[in-house]
């Protein structure tokens, strides 16, 4: 069982102790970082380790490695077989350090255990058995490497190599450093990680990368995660905005369902590397975003289905899209409907439409993609400096596609005195809520469809494929609410 670690990282006495009173409430292990610290007396730290009542980590990490101790080499061994006279539970000893040093360590405090570590700042390793071979201790009980992710791939081969090692008998802790490491710690329990660290605070992280315990605890219901949990996530480039790993994970446990839910951004390079280790790792399934929707399949897809090794793609935006519609406009046969941009999303919401009989307008940046869609599915095709014909010859809907005004609250993919009074406005970007679009249309006393409502429908459609249930109307309600309040 993997147990939670909080760090416990001072700098003062007082500030140490109240974070030990803090950690007491939900921690399995402390670990003093004793080398930030700003006092290391034997008898204070010895006074913390007691009112802890919870077994202790003393670390007294050297700076090469990535900690605060900048004295020399000698005396920072000495302050450490001092500091094992004091029994912790367990000590973290760098690789870097002689094996003959573990041996006079397991000597002082036999009860201690002795905790091999390597920290690389830098990257992670291509090769992470050599370097745990070279790490073999006589007198250490397990070992930590800590690297640093650069990419999803690097923290997927990670969890791979924990896998494969515990499965071996091999006493373990694996972690990537950095945003994009932090699904190591968050699936790090199903994969026979021994610890996963965290903080308490999001401003007192001592690594890259870090979660707060209260999101791991809260969000990601780390006492709820084994062996046994199914592992479900978002691939897309950029993620920052999606707050599917709230609602998600708020749903599966809504639903009583024994699963995770975790972001990663994926770029381009490293998708089919990325899809290939998810399926080895055991996903069950994923939410593909911008810009993977067309670069799995033929056919645009925001659902992957893992099943014995078999890949199966689904499109849940188009149906979703076609349902919100019809709520407002039952009867869609010969509306005139615009859609702007030209990707996967624009593709599966054409798609649907153009079953229904309406008259479809196409406008993107670039002409030809445009012209694309309206040969596929029927319809005329502008760029986007064309609009303003567009609505000169009035719509009835409108579809934002694009992804103007996720990451540019006050960009609107077209004017907003293009927008037409009382036309049917869908915005397809969820975060925020409001964006200039959505806004310019309340203005214009248009109809409007937020896409955050786009968001929760089309996400309860995957769940239904995911695990061949649907999410009764209390939950989508709750899921409404959790994107709205974020």
């Amino acid at each position: 069982m993997t147990r939670l670690c909080i760090v416990i990282s001072g700098p003062s006495s007082d500030d140490v102790r109240d974070q030990i009173h803090r950690a007491k409430l939900s921690a399995d292990i402390l670990e003093f970082r004793i080398d930030l610290f700003d006092f290391q007396t034997l008898e204070q730290i010895s006074q913390l380790q007691a009112e802890a009542n919870l077994p202790v980590i003393f670390t007294l990490r050297k700076e090469s490695q990535g900690g605060n101790n900048r004295g020399r080499e000698t005396l920072r061994l000495e302050f450490l077989k001092q500091l094992a006279t004091l029994h912790p539970a367990f000590m973290d000893i760098e690789a870097e350090v002689p094996p003959s040093f573990f041996e006079e360590l397991a000597t002082i405090s036999p009860i201690t255990k002795l905790i091999c570590s390597w920290h690389d700042w830098e990257r992670t390793p291509d090769d992470l058995d050599t370097l745990l071979a070279s790490m073999k201790r006589p007198k250490a009980n397990c070992y930590k490497i800590a690297t640093t992710a650069h990419s999803t791939v690097d923290a997927l081969r990670m969890l791979k190599f924990v896998q494969q090692k515990t499965k071996l008998g091999c006493s373990l802790i694996g972690i990537c450093m950095g945003e994009e490491g932090q699904s190591t710690r968050i699936l790090g329990p199903i994969f026979g990680s021994l610890m996963t660290f965290a903080v308490l605070d999001a401003q007192k992280k001592v690594a890259p990368g870090q979660l707060t315990a209260d999101e791991l605890l809260n969000i990601y219901r780390l006492r709820s995660i084994s062996s046994h949990t199914q592992i479900y996530g978002l691939i897309g480039d950029p993620i920052s905005s999606s707050r599917s790993h709230l609602t998600h994970n708020d749903t599966m446990h809504k639903m009583d369902l024994d699963a995770v839910y975790i972001k990663m951004r994926v770029e381009a390079a490293e998708l089919h590397p990325c899809l290939s280790l998810c399926s080895q790792l055991g996903f069950q399934g994923l939410s593909v975003t911008m810009p993977h929707k067309e670069s799995i399949f033929p056919e645009p897809i925001n659902t992957l289905l893992f099943t014995n090794g078999d890949m199966q793609g689904h499109n849940t935006d188009g149906s979703a899209a076609l349902e919100l519609l019809q709520e407002r406009i039952p009867d869609l046969h010969n509306k005139t409907v615009v859609i702007l941009g030209a990707g996967g999303t624009a593709q599966a919401i054409a798609q649907q439409l153009s079953q229904h009989g309406v008259a479809l307008i196409f406008a993107n940046r670039t002409l030809y993609k445009a012209q694309q869609l309206a040969q596929s599915y029927g319809g005329e095709a502008f760029s986007l400096d064309q609009f303003e014909s567009i609505a000169k010859a009035e719509y009835d809907i409108l579809i934002n596609c694009t992804s103007v005004g996720m990451n540019a609250p006050d960009d609107s993919p077209i004017c907003p005195s293009h927008l037409l009074q009382g036309a049917l406005i869908l915005d397809c970007v969820s975060s925020p809520e409001e964006t200039c679009l959505i806004q310019a249309a309340k203005k214009r006393s248009c109809d409007i469809i937020p896409g955050t409502a786009l968001f929760a429908r089309q996400a309860t459609k995957q769940f239904a494929l995911w695990f061949g249930k649907s999410i009764e109307k209390d939950v989508y309600c709750h899921i409404c609410e959790k994107i709205k309040h974020g």
